[in-house]
């Protein structure tokens, strides 16, 4: 039986944008049916296959940990004359974090912050805990209480505005360049489905899951595991 070769030129990837997509859907896509169809257990389709949707796609892992993501097209952005992705810097930060845990007796401590950092302060007034957030990468301040209500400005009675004004100040020393953006961004009460109304005893307890849990994305994406309050009584689901 004659062996029949598929040759395919595959060539570097650039990050993905529609048009680069449909080209490379076109150029390649038929070839690689038929080169399935002819050799399905094939290892060398099954790389053409990965590297199409890499191409069209540019969502390969290349690293993964402690919730950091770096993919393939995040990676090549270190190219001489491309500026390099936030998702870079933030994957190398992860990796000298983990070289830490094996220095030497006496050599200091360090700790590298990702680009992505969000600084917590939890707040105790009134007999009660709530978290006040500043997101530097979102230029943001949120609340995070699990009290419902309305009445913003009885409940926290100028005390983020008041953290916001001298966290500026203190950030003012630190980073010049982000200190006008952050005197003036806006601060918000996050509006999640698991606040309550009967349950201000446990707020210690919300707070804590609350800094494990909050990442500083959109609350669709936090996973806080939290069920939303049931009559009189609040379901915790560890």
């Amino acid at each position: 039986m004659p062996i029949i070769y598929i040759i395919m030129q595959v060539p570097e990837f650039e990050t993905p944008d529609e048009s680069n997509q449909n080209h490379l859907k076109k150029e390649f896509g038929e070839t690689l049916d038929k080169g399935k169809q002819l050799f399905p257990e094939s290892d060398k389709m099954k790389e053409y296959e990965q590297r199409f949707e890499e191409m069209t796609t540019g969502r390969i892992e290349i690293f993964l940990w402690n919730n950091v993501t770096c993919l393939k097209h995040h990676i090549q952005s270190l190219q001489i004359g491309k500026e390099v992705l936030f998702h870079v810097v933030d994957a190398y930060t992860s990796i000298l974090n983990e070289d830490e845990k094996f220095r030497a007796a006496e050599s200091p401590y360090r700790f590298f912050c990702s680009t992505m950092v969000t600084i917590f302060f939890p707040i105790f007034s009134g007999n009660h805990f709530y978290l006040i957030c500043f997101n530097l990468r979102k230029i943001c301040v949120d609340i995070i209480d699990n009290r419902s209500g309305d009445r913003v400005d009885i409940m926290y009675d100028g005390i983020p505005e008041a953290l916001q004004e001298n966290f500026g100040l203190y950030m003012a020393q630190k980073s010049p360049r982000k200190i006008k953006f952050l005197n003036n961004a806006p601060v918000q009460r996050l509006e999640m489905k698991w606040r309550t109304s009967n349950k201000n005893v446990d707020s210690g307890v919300f707070v804590m899951h609350h800094m494990e849990t909050y990442m500083g994305y959109t609350l669709r994406n936090w996973d806080c595991k939290f069920a939303a309050e049931v009559g009189c009584k609040t379901n915790f689901c560890f």
